[in-house]
């Protein structure tokens, strides 16, 4: 067995690592989850109307979508690093003012529903992971799971941290307050990074291009899950109804956190829960889903992602069904662990199995088709819950309409077994 190339001494790949992570806890993870906890208090001090607050909350997360056009442009001018201070400066200022001046709707509307969205896009998933696909080859997916931890970890620390700071200082102020003081030092730690190996004169993984041959030279290429020999064109691509399955199990998968999450405090205060209690349990959820990510993966390499994923779909059902109806936090608490841990788990399968059946090339173009309409399927469940709450008094209808689209996520999953690139075979029938 040949021995894998080492890192070399002095490798900036691990300090860009330290920095994104956290970012990613500080400016992504600890503001996105806290949102769960500070909103009930808002809209309680403000007097407004769960249904009329969420539409910001619903424009974030279709602004987000909508946003990745222009991210990709601005990658490509300006590069990764200036992007992510870009996006950190405009997260700063939103909680800034969100912290100290906000006091009616309209300004609530235009920082969450306008520029945290930017934030989250310039300084989020996109360029971080394009950053670390940048520095690491060999070991780019340990990076990527370790790094996209961070989040689920401030999310989970978050929940219950903001909860007792708001109850002790009585103000939600300060909690917004916490996370601008976090995003800041999250902007001042991104004028450290360095955008790609070559602009300090090393290489991917700090790895030779030459070891990095030998090494491919003699390892084996056999893997124990499929992947696709080609990558596929679009046109055919959506042609094949497996995309379609994957896409409608990503629909359900996203759908059940962004109801969760946007409404699953008040959901479980109104169940009779405290706030620190309804905060500790969506903190385990959110644990629970980090928690997740190393395993699968590693599961994922030995056994077809697409059985993972059924099984991940189907246990998601029931844990959803189990946060919605649980009669005791202890139960509630156990239904959101098994949420939490397969919710992270088709966090991990998805993109997986889109670059697994259809080729690495082909995954970001498909992410890039797929992406706007995902988001506007999403981005509708917090207003959607919102005005169900104000018309019937609970979360039923819209617990029930979210379980039954996960539902049918799961048997689509089912059906989708790695495709078959035929259009090769009509290419060369057709030559």
């Amino acid at each position: 067995m040949t021995a894998e190339p080492k890192t070399k001494p002095g490798f900036y790949g691990w300090v860009n690592v330290a920095i994104l992570f956290f970012i990613y806890f500080s400016a992504f993870g600890g503001v996105f989850y806290s949102f769960s906890v500070i909103f009930p208090a808002m809209i309680k001090d403000l007097g407004w109307s769960r249904a009329d607050a969420s539409i910001a909350h619903t424009s974030c997360i279709f602004m987000m979508g909508l946003l990745t056009p222009v991210l990709a442009v601005l990658i490509k001018k300006i590069g990764m690093k200036k992007t992510i201070i870009l996006g950190l400066s405009v997260s700063s200022i939103a909680l800034v003012l969100l912290s100290t001046v906000t006091n009616n709707i309209y300004m609530w509307f235009v920082l969450w529903g306008l520029l945290i969205p930017i934030g989250f896009a310039f300084a989020g998933y996109i360029p971080i992971m394009t950053m670390i696909m940048m520095w690491f080859s060999v070991k780019r997916a340990t990076v990527l799971g370790i790094v996209l931890t961070s989040s689920a970890i401030s999310g989970f620390l978050a929940q219950p941290g903001f909860a007792w700071l708001m109850g002790k200082y009585e103000s939600w102020q300060i909690a917004w307050a916490v996370c601008a003081g976090f995003t800041i030092l999250a902007l001042i730690a991104s004028f450290f990074l360095v955008g790609s190996p070559s602009d300090v004169g090393q290489h991917p993984d700090g790895i030779s291009p030459e070891e990095a041959a030998e090494a491919a030279k003699n390892t084996s290429g056999q893997t124990m899950t499929y992947r696709s020999p080609v990558d596929w064109p679009l046109k055919n691509v959506f042609k094949n109804p497996v995309i379609w399955f994957i896409t409608i199990m990503n629909i359900g998968h996203i759908q059940g956190l962004m109801l969760v999450t946007s409404h699953g405090i008040m959901h479980f205060t109104d169940q009779g829960f405290s706030t620190m209690q309804a905060a500790s349990v969506l903190s385990i959820i959110i644990l629970s889903a980090g928690a997740a990510r190393f395993p699968v993966g590693w599961l994922a390499d030995r056994i077809e992602p697409q059985k993972i994923a059924f099984c991940a779909m189907f246990l998601m059902f029931f844990g959803l069904i189990g946060i919605w109806k649980a009669p005791s936090l202890g139960l509630c608490t156990a239904a959101g662990v098994v949420y939490g841990f397969c919710y992270g788990a088709v966090l991990v399968l998805g993109p997986l199995l889109s670059g697994n059946y259809f080729g690495p090339e082909a995954f970001p173009k498909i992410s890039g088709v797929l992406g706007p309409p995902l988001t506007v399927f999403t981005a509708v469940v917090p207003v959607f819950a919102g005005f169900i709450v104000e018309k019937f008094g609970n979360y039923n209808i819209a617990f029930a309409t979210v379980s039954a689209i996960i539902l049918v996520g799961t048997i689509c999953i089912l059906f989708a077994s790695p495709p078959k690139p035929d259009f090769i075979e009509e290419t060369v029938a057709e030559v």
